[in-house]
């Protein structure tokens, strides 16, 4: 296989987009429900604390957003990916602007959610000791 380098650039700005798409859902989803995160250093050792239903409604919420956004990128990208590298190139230039979007989103709703609520938001991820 070769000439494979000349797909790099596209590989590069689709991850940057990802990258932006996926800590704009973070933090809004953190914003939205914020989880107590267990005191051990091992995960599966640590005590439960009573918000898994919520922690994996708000995973398969954040997920199903990303999928959606995510969709109209895909399309161009498979469907530039048959034609040429520089328009596959130009195609995922998507990426990170629909990365932007979501980023500005999760943050914007974090901001709203959270402000002068700082310490209800401590509350509420201080594990129950």
């Amino acid at each position: 296989m070769s000439g494979g380098w000349k797909w790099l650039p596209a590989a590069w700005i689709l991850a940057v987009g990802s990258l932006m798409g996926a800590a704009g859902v973070s933090v809004g989803s953190a914003a939205l429900a914020p989880v107590a995160v267990p005191d051990s250093p091992n995960p599966l050792a640590a005590g439960d604390t009573g918000q898994g239903c919520l922690a994996g409604l708000m995973l398969s919420l954040g997920l199903l957003v990303l999928v959606l956004a995510s969709a109209p990128v895909a399309g161009a990208v498979l469907y530039a990916s048959s034609r040429s590298a520089l328009l596959t190139t130009l195609a995922a230039l998507l990426g990170p602007v629909v990365g932007l979007c979501l980023l500005w989103g999760g943050t914007a709703t974090a901001v709203t959610r959270l402000s002068g609520r700082e310490s209800d938001l401590v509350g509420h991820i201080t594990p129950a000791r």
